[in-house]
């Protein structure tokens, strides 16, 4: 189990992605189907947050165990 920190969400409210904050990063899970994902590290929330903005996603903060 793992503490999930952000919910990453289209401009229709989508979901798209997890975000785990690790001691030294942050970590974006995709799901890509119903087995697989992608999973993508980041040195910082700004680097992440960069993506999110390029893409045209939105960030949204929870905090609960997935």
């Amino acid at each position: 189990m793992d503490w999930e920190t952000h919910r990453i969400l289209t401009r229709g409210g989508r979901f798209r992605a997890l975000v785990f904050t690790l001691k030294h990063s942050v970590v974006m899970r995709e799901p890509l189907g119903l087995y697989a994902a992608r999973v993508t590290t980041f040195s910082s929330m700004a680097e992440l947050k960069k993506l999110i903005r390029k893409r045209g996603w939105r960030v949204k903060e929870v905090r609960h165990f997935s």
